[in-house]
């Protein structure tokens, strides 16, 4: 199973690692999980002078509240022994070894062994979960939150770096630096392309404090919409309350985009998650957050009557023209 926010061309390892995660994540037993977990930082360190440098690496980017809370339990020095040597003698060794002479074993008919297991499991699950992420290159849904160029991925390798750079530090940038596709989608994130919103021409409108003002119109000049693209956030921006219009010059096609338009404006008021794509080459350029309408409620029952509405006028003037070729 791949999430659509990983990276297309994952590594080896990386696939290996993420199927180790989803087996610990699956096991009922914690001595079990926790060679799971571990078996991902030895993807990355194969002896265990390189494993205890990887443990210590991370340690101090932990920050799941119960691998916190028992980091501060275990202290600096667990049972006389540095962080990483704990985790590697009396977590690693002492479930896949039983050595009693070198002092770390664990006991399966020990309520006290198990309940410790089930304590570390935490530190051990979060420094396996920043291995993949930070190490391997797979980020977490949380990472992509943060980050200010994931969503917008798609424009910035169209501009190039350089554009970027200077789009951030700049008050004001031409529009002819913008070199993006000239024709786009718009669609909503796991919904249907909707015959009107595809193939749209888009136009840069200026490009001021770090946000690019994008103009969408149809073929025929009849739809306008407008969007941003906002580099410092990271986003796209789309708001359906906002400066757009859909001139209707009474024909079955202006009747029809009317009904498309109606049921995409549906779809972003039920936090709806608008996309940006390249018509040509089929490539997500930028993505807004789930929109989240303020001062407004959808009203089903009204979007119901208008969507009859429409197709009522829809049919009448199919009728008119059919009555016209008769």
């Amino acid at each position: 199973m791949k999430f659509s926010f990983w990276p297309k061309n994952l590594s080896r390892e990386a696939e290996i690692a993420i199927a180790l995660f989803r087996e610990a994540k699956s096991l009922d037993r914690s001595p079990y999980s926790l060679l799971s977990y571990l078996k991902i930082i030895n993807l990355l360190e194969k002896g265990n002078s390189g494993q205890r440098k990887v443990i210590a690496k991370y340690l101090n980017e932990i920050s799941e509240p119960r691998a916190v809370r028992r980091l501060d339990e275990l202290g600096t020095n667990p049972d006389g022994m540095a962080l990483p040597d704990y985790i590697m003698n009396a977590c690693r060794h002492a479930v896949a070894h039983a050595n009693l002479d070198k002092g770390y074993v664990f006991d399966p008919d020990s309520p006290e062994d198990i309940s410790r297991l089930i304590k570390d499991e935490p530190i051990i699950e979060e420094l396996a979960s920043l291995v993949i992420r930070r190490e391997f290159g797979v980020p977490s849904r949380s990472d992509n939150w943060k980050s200010k160029t994931h969503y917008i991925c798609g424009v910035i390798w169209w501009i190039g770096n350089t554009t970027y750079q200077k789009i951030l530090c700049s008050d004001f940038v031409g529009r002819s630096s913008l070199q993006l596709p000239k024709i786009v989608d718009l669609l909503v994130e796991g919904k249907p392309r909707k015959q009107a919103l595809t193939r749209l021409k888009m136009r840069v409108q200026r490009v001021k404090d770090g946000i690019a003002i994008l103009g969408l119109s149809s073929e025929d000049g009849l739809l306008y919409l407008e969007a941003a693209i906002d580099f410092n956030s990271g986003r796209l921006v789309f708001d359906p309350m906002l400066e757009h219009f859909n001139l209707d010059d009474g024909t079955i096609r202006a009747a029809e985009r009317a009904a498309e338009l109606n049921e995409f404006w549906a779809e972003v008021f039920l936090n709806g998650v608008c996309q940006l794509w390249d018509s040509e080459n089929s490539r997500l350029l930028a993505e807004a957050n789930a929109y989240l309408p303020l001062n407004c409620f959808f009203n089903a029952e009204g979007h119901n009557k208008s969507v009859e509405a429409i197709q009522a006028e829809i049919e009448r003037r199919r009728l008119i023209a059919a009555e016209r070729v008769n």
